[in-house]
């Protein structure tokens, strides 16, 4: 892998060299601008695809184009692999989601093959979202959940739909979801209310998958591992108010004994995306942790790699009843033949 000890994950089952030749795909990857998902797009373009690079705004998107460029060097030959829509994907912003959507489907009808829904926040102050929903479960969920809505029209037959979850997901309120004060800030917690998002991400995963069964459609979740990037900037910064320059220091410790580099990361969503297995073995409605391991069958994990609370039928129809609400998707839902089994 790098040299690196590696003390969490076992090596590899999937590396970049496994991807096929995806000239004449199309995926679009959120939060495409650094970390895990510039690494997806990189990675994703440079074996061929035509990559939507989605993120916050149009000017980083842009950039993360140029970055990915600088990476693959100019002769590399994906410049017209990478392409930044006119309007930026905001998902701290229903109105936002829908704009980029139409954006998307304007220039790319009956075009989308791999949709990646990477992009995330975590650990944040308490703030909602202009639509009224605590901003982690607004943008980790909320909006993913209505851009797949929105874009499933233009999936291609076999397409794949990969949600970035967490092994974070165990740790959210006992409940699971705290319905009756998601939205309340005397009972936040922004550690478990990050926890909730992304146990909202394998929910999701799971209830679409169950929607769509029968379809040529993939739909799985993943968990990248522990990967230092800047996600985690809101715990660091309030660490180092305790703590100073100590936690820069075991951050440096902890990644080099336990961490991913984000190319590394980036290895199970990748699979998930793109690898010819996923369709050959039917792999639906499953969450794969590092790298590339099915979190419910694998035998080496020494300890469960999924929550009960993530294997809750009830808990994930529930979530879709109020995802629907809350973006005000029902008659879409309806008019996509999204019916509960």
């Amino acid at each position: 892998m790098d040299g690196k000890v590696r003390m969490v994950f076992p090596q590899p089952r999937f590396c970049e060299e496994d991807l096929p030749d995806l000239r004449g795909q199309t995926a679009l990857v959120t939060g495409a601008n650094s970390g895990v998902g510039l690494s997806t797009a990189r990675a994703l373009a440079k074996h061929g695809a035509k990559v939507v690079v989605a993120c916050r705004s149009v000017a980083k998107a842009q950039a993360a184009k140029r970055e990915i460029l600088r990476q693959l060097g100019d002769g590399s030959g994906v410049q017209d692999n990478l392409v930044v829509l006119p309007v930026g994907l905001d998902l701290g912003s229903s109105q936002s989601v829908r704009e980029f959507a139409s954006a998307f489907s304007a220039s790319h009808a009956r075009q989308l093959d791999m949709l990646v829904l990477n992009a995330g926040i975590m650990f944040t102050p308490f703030e909602l979202s202009e639509d009224g929903v605590e901003m982690q479960f607004m943008v980790n969920h909320v909006s993913h959940f209505l851009l797949t809505l929105l874009l499933l029209p233009e999936l291609t037959p076999g397409a794949r739909v990969v949600s970035v979850s967490s092994c974070g997901h165990f740790a959210t309120y006992p409940e699971g979801i705290r319905w009756a004060a998601l939205n309340a800030s005397d009972s936040y917690d922004k550690f478990f209310a990050y926890g909730q998002s992304k146990l909202a991400n394998i929910l999701f995963t799971r209830e679409l998958a169950a929607r769509t069964r029968g379809r040529d459609l993939f739909v799985n979740a993943a968990h990248p591992g522990f990967v230092a990037t800047n996600i985690q900037r809101s715990i660091n910064a309030d660490l180092r108010k305790l703590f100073g320059w100590l936690v820069d220091a075991c951050n440096d410790i902890f990644t080099q004994i336990f961490g991913l580099t984000p190319d590394e990361g980036a290895l199970t969503q990748l699979f998930l995306a793109a690898s010819p297995r996923v369709r050959a073995e039917g792999i639906h409605g499953e969450y794969w942790v590092p790298t590339a391991r099915n979190a419910t069958a694998d035998a080496w994990a020494l300890s469960p790699t999924i929550s009960r609370h993530a294997l809750d039928d009830k808990l994930a129809a529930d979530l879709w009843e109020f995802s629907v609400k809350v973006t005000g998707t029902e008659a879409l839902a309806r008019d996509l033949k999204l019916e509960r089994p």
